[in-house]
């Protein structure tokens, strides 16, 4: 389908809502988490700044800031991004940026996942040359100052929702302590749905709500999962996929070492998740190795980074005091990056401002990565869905966009055929609950319902995706 054929990008006009949440977003949304982002660098100045210089670096980030929250609330042009040591990504945002400009298309005319990208970029990059890197507190982490701003709010995620990640642990631990055969299927649908319920953590989003519901205990997490996926689910394709993972994973040759790849999105309650849907991998013989990529520099708030996996496993969870599993599988869970039954893979690619269609030409080497040495790739949260679609307005309960959006980012992808082959390609997967106005793969009837429920469902963080992209 050429591109002039296709459905629009979101942006401020667009959008399927008479509310416009792309409007919202830009209009409300990001002010107030640039807003938070600057009072969190005016309680913690002595903590990131630089005495030897009386704090002034940390004073010239928080200018910064305030201009850039400046443009975003006047419509300003973009401005183009600094120079950074090796920083690839820089001359493909200002190209855009000379793009929208040239064309009169500001925050509130370009199109809403490069505004969003543009301004998390922007802060990483005022980070970057504001910030002292002299100063001794200040270590170069992955080639970005160990700095993020949003950590605060992170850590206070960690540990409002540390009861329910206890209860996780608890059901883990009785999954493995039991792994039958009879049970494998549904054991594998319930840390699926832990990954994904776990993604309505999100900062960006719910920017005053910082935890997961409170399970007291294991059986109460898992009937919360299952009344969450019983009511709450828009598309559920995880027969499909728990019925077509054993086999498909069986079917990889003898000498490949069977690979499941999280692209992730938020930091720990979900990481938390994520890494609890590895073990259980792992512990059943579904995988024999599991690679999380986590974006490369702090993003769209609560985003995982490398640095959120250290932080997780080195200081929040050892130091948790609500309980000692908590310590016991933080442990084990290094232990594994250390043998390299985990692994975190980093690629810049996930912190371009564009949809996967463009992932095979932009980064040829991550596409052969995910397209011929996995077996099963799982797609995290809303930004990746949003990707995935492009960020354009298919129609949501149409067979035939679900089917051209999703082969415009894997054009060559065969699905594992009916008797368990392995296709072409990997199994590839989506977890996703709906905040934004993009979806595909719904039925007529489960849209109307929906819509009726509530029209402005797809934006709430309420509503679940677990889907099969072909």
């Amino acid at each position: 389908m050429p591109d002039q054929a296709l459905p629009s990008m979101l942006n401020t006009s667009n959008s399927h809502l008479s509310s416009a949440f792309a409007l919202v977003t830009i209009k409300d949304r990001l002010p107030v988490i640039l807003v938070k982002t600057l009072d969190d660098l005016v309680k913690c100045k002595s903590k990131y700044g630089n005495p030897e210089n009386d704090l002034d670096d940390i004073k010239s980030v928080i200018s910064e800031i305030s201009k850039l929250r400046y443009e975003l609330m006047t419509n300003k042009p973009f401005v183009p991004l600094l120079p950074e040591p090796d920083a690839a990504d820089i001359d493909v945002y200002n190209e855009a940026v000379l793009k929208y400009n040239k064309a009169d298309l500001s925050w509130f005319g370009a199109p809403w996942l490069f505004v969003e990208c543009y301004m998390y970029r922007r802060l990483m990059n005022i980070t970057i040359n504001w910030y002292s890197s002299s100063f001794i507190n200040v270590q170069v982490y992955s080639g970005f100052p160990k700095l993020d701003l949003f950590h605060e709010r992170k850590a206070m995620g960690f540990f409002k929702s540390a009861k329910s990640l206890v209860s996780m642990c608890e059901c883990l631990e009785e999954s493995l302590l039991s792994l039958e055969s009879e049970r494998l299927y549904e054991d594998l649908k319930f840390y699926l749905m832990c990954s994904l319920w776990s993604n309505e953590f999100d900062l960006s989003l719910k920017a005053d709500e910082t935890e997961l519901e409170t399970h007291t205990d294991a059986s109460q997490l898992r009937l919360d999962v299952r009344i969450k996926t019983a009511t709450q689910m828009v598309v559920d394709d995880l027969d499909a996929i728990t019925s077509r993972w054993p086999p498909h994973l069986a079917a990889a040759s003898v000498d490949h070492r069977r690979t499941v790849v999280l692209v992730m999105d938020n930091t720990a309650p979900e990481m938390f998740a994520d890494l609890v849907l590895g073990e259980f991998l792992l512990g059943a013989g579904l995988a024999e190795r599991i690679v999380f990529m986590p974006k490369i520099m702090p993003w769209f708030v609560s985003d995982a980074t490398q640095f959120d996996f250290d932080w997780l496993l080195k200081e929040a969870l050892p130091a948790c005091g609500v309980s000692r599993k908590l310590a016991v599988w933080a442990g084990r869970w290094s232990q594994r990056f250390h043998e390299g039954s985990f692994a975190v893979e980093l690629h810049a690619f996930w912190t371009l401002p564009f949809g996967y269609n463009e992932l095979q030409t932009r980064s040829p080497d991550l596409y052969c990565r995910l397209t011929t040495d996995c077996d099963v790739v799982i797609f995290k949260g809303d930004l990746n869905y949003r990707k995935l679609l492009e960020d354009r307005l298919w129609a949501p309960d149409s067979q035939e966009d679900k089917t051209t959006a999703f082969r415009r980012c894997f054009p060559n992808f065969l699905p594992p055929d009916d008797g368990g082959g392995r296709g072409s390609q990997p199994l590839l997967v989506a977890l996703r609950v709906a905040k934004s106005d993009v979806a595909v793969g719904l039925t007529s009837p489960r849209l109307q319902a929906v819509r009726a429920l509530d029209p402005q469902w797809w934006v709430k963080g309420l509503f679940g995706f677990a889907q099969l992209l072909h």
